[in-house]
């Protein structure tokens, strides 16, 4: 069993040099999370009416989808909610840097910022999303609808072949 030592920040601690604090630990990094609150609309979307809470001592070796979720109990969350989690790419803004943050791949577009960026953004929210990069396919797959004649027709060519 594999003890992760993140810790929720107090709601009054600053914690202003992160650079300081994770020099020479390049896996570790602060977890900014967003929630309770909502998206506005695009363009200038921000969120709105929200909690913002530290959680510090984050290890990329350690961190998954089911950490955050255990983060997010912390919170107050129960696990009978649905939630969706949005990463903000460093440094780009709310129309342009969400990506969804709901599996073992988004996690790994996650911890490739944390070189670089010792505070990441996540946004939660609750209940369903309409940030659109959350209902992309990650692997590129399209998917079509086949005219009825043209599946026929095209099996019909394998059965001659």
């Amino acid at each position: 069993m594999v003890l992760s030592i993140w810790c929720l920040r107090e709601k009054n601690a600053c914690l202003k040099d992160l650079q300081s604090r994770y020099e020479g630990y390049d896996n570790y990094f602060t977890l900014k999370i967003h929630y309770s609150g909502v998206f506005t609309k695009s363009p200038g979307r921000k969120y709105i009416d929200g909690t913002i809470s530290y959680v510090d001592d984050v290890d990329t070796y350690l961190f998954s989808v089911h950490e955050l979720d255990d983060m997010v109990r912390e919170l107050g969350y129960k696990g009978e909610q649905t939630l969706y989690y949005h990463l903000c790419i460093p440094e780009f803004p709310l129309d342009y840097g969400l990506l969804p943050l709901g599996n073992d791949q988004d996690v790994l577009k996650l911890v490739s910022y944390v070189p670089k960026h010792k505070l990441v953004k996540v946004y939660i929210k609750l209940g369903q999303t309409r940030v659109t990069s959350y209902f992309k396919s990650p692997s590129k797959v399209v998917i079509e609808e086949l005219e009825p004649e043209s599946v026929s027709s095209e099996l019909n060519r394998k059965k001659t072949l």
